[in-house]
């Protein structure tokens, strides 16, 4: 993945669709592309 200034809906939306696809009940988006670290847990 690339570092992007903020997360949206769409990265969310990803995210799921990685859970759905590999069975999977939580998942990290963690981005870097800030001078903080941005995060946000899903679960499925």
């Amino acid at each position: 993945m690339k570092g992007i200034s903020k997360l949206t809906k769409v990265d969310e939306a990803c995210m799921i669709n990685y859970l759905k696809a590999t069975d999977l009940k939580v998942g990290l988006i963690l981005n870097f592309g800030r001078s903080i670290l941005e995060w946000k847990r899903l679960i499925y």
